[in-house]
């Protein structure tokens, strides 16, 4: 990669911001966008997966990383909005669907994700947290209870169409859902 290239995809990756400069002229300047920087959204994601998967953690270790976590990214969405893209957007959503506490939060993240987002697997499984968490049915199936020892999905609002609902969102059948359990 020569210099040049390097210098603009570096460039890429700051946020234009219109100045003033000493002798009174607008130009433009390139800035680190404010708000959660990869590293930060890295160690959030990072530090819920680690309690996910510690198999000493508790409730109380989920609702204390998620409320931490949660509130952090609500400081951040409320000043830039849902601005996460590619492998940081799978890392953000992570954040809010594990923000149980707040389905409000939830449902304010996936309106902005159906404007923004092209992921329909991952607006799919936040529309059902979301449905579930406010005593709704949900439409993909994608939340899950055990019941006898095994795991079925949580009360659907249409059973016959919710393979149907999952096709169109990108993801594999019910049934082959349920066997991943």
């Amino acid at each position: 990669m020569n210099r040049v290239t390097r210098a603009k995809r570096d460039l890429s990756r700051l946020a234009k911001k219109q100045i003033v400069d000493k002798r009174g002229r607008k130009t433009t300047a390139y800035v680190r966008p404010e708000g959660l920087s990869k590293a930060d959204l890295l160690s959030m994601y990072d530090r819920d997966q680690a309690v996910r998967n510690n198999p000493d953690s508790t409730w109380a270790d989920y609702k204390a990383i998620d409320t931490e976590n949660l509130s952090k990214m609500k400081a951040h969405t409320e000043k830039h909005g849902w601005n996460f893209q590619g492998d940081n957007e799978f890392k953000a959503w992570v954040i809010v669907q594990h923000g149980d506490h707040d389905p409000g939060y939830q449902a304010w993240v996936l309106s902005r994700m159906k404007e923004k987002s092209s992921r329909k697997d991952l607006m799919a499984y936040l529309e059902d947290r979301v449905l579930v968490n406010t005593g709704n049915p949900q439409k993909y199936g994608t939340q899950v209870v055990q019941k006898k020892g095994k795991y079925v999905p949580r009360k659907l609002a249409d059973k016959a169409k919710v393979d149907e609902y999952r096709k169109e969102a990108g993801l594999e059948p019910l049934s082959e859902y349920l066997k991943g359990f």
